[in-house]
């Protein structure tokens, strides 16, 4: 056997590695991202319900309801209308 054989049967499975390695750097979508890509459906769908400060309430595909304010969700909060569902529905009203 040659020695230019030798050293790439050695750096043959490194170059592999590698590409494998480099391969899994790009975020491969999931199932659920995929079909909702292939499907056009949202993953927030706005209600017609608002918080105090007059933010819409969106639903998401797990069934939260979250407010968006400056790109990021918030939790937990409530609406002011007390027709809103039982998760956002505010413990009293108030007259």
């Amino acid at each position: 056997m040659k020695r230019a054989n030798a050293l790439i049967r050695q750096t043959a499975p490194l170059a592999r590695r590698l590409a494998l390695l480099n391969q899994g750097a790009v975020p491969v979508a999931t199932h659920r991202q995929a079909l909702l890509k292939k499907m056009g459906i949202a993953k927030r769908i706005p209600v017609p319900f608002y918080n105090k400060k007059g933010r819409q309430f969106f639903l998401t595909m797990k069934g939260k309801y979250v407010v968006r304010h400056q790109g990021k969700s918030l939790y937990g909060l409530k609406a002011t209308d007390p027709r809103a569902p039982k998760a956002i529905r505010p413990k009293r009203i108030l007259k």
